[in-house]
């Protein structure tokens, strides 16, 4: 029988809200002490703390990007770009994909952090395809919003 936090006793839900965990895979809110989630079937855990993130980022070799450094990622793809076109037209589509990969691989995954409800594969895939095949359009709105969110 399933029993999920939406489908419990007032009671239930009231020792739930103290001590209950979350999935780490798709953020439903669990009993304490359950060692699987009752909404997708995976184990949970809690959620690790900011500073435990950060810690593991840097320690990982992945630090996150300033938004700065980003713009003058994108400055400098444009540039590439564009002396491509001028010197070598020939090459200019090749460069223009190199330039989207390293928009995706280098800035794209340093600035955004996905939730783990929105991590799935085709969340991640469509966000790399359409920055890798339009990076002046979708880098610029990307910087776009993060300065925006940064600023409010």
């Amino acid at each position: 029988m399933e029993h999920s936090v939406e489908n419990s006793s007032p009671q239930a839900t009231a020792n739930i809200s103290a001590s209950g965990t979350f999935c780490m895979h798709c953020g439903q809110r669990n009993l304490a002490g359950a060692s699987f989630c009752s909404a997708c079937g995976q184990t949970t855990g809690s959620a690790p703390s900011a500073d435990a993130q950060a810690t593991e980022e840097v320690h990982g070799g992945i630090a996150p990007l300033k938004l700065r450094y980003a713009f003058l990622y994108y400055v400098a793809s444009l540039g590439v770009t564009a002396l491509a076109v001028v010197v070598y037209p020939a090459l200019t589509p090749f460069v223009y994909l190199i330039c989207g990969f390293v928009m995706t691989k280098v800035v794209m995954s340093r600035l955004i952090e996905w939730h783990p409800v929105y991590n799935t594969l085709h969340n991640q895939v469509s966000a790399k395809l359409g920055m890798v095949a339009l990076w002046p359009f979708q880098m610029l709105s990307l910087l776009f919003k993060l300065g925006i969110n940064r600023a409010l």
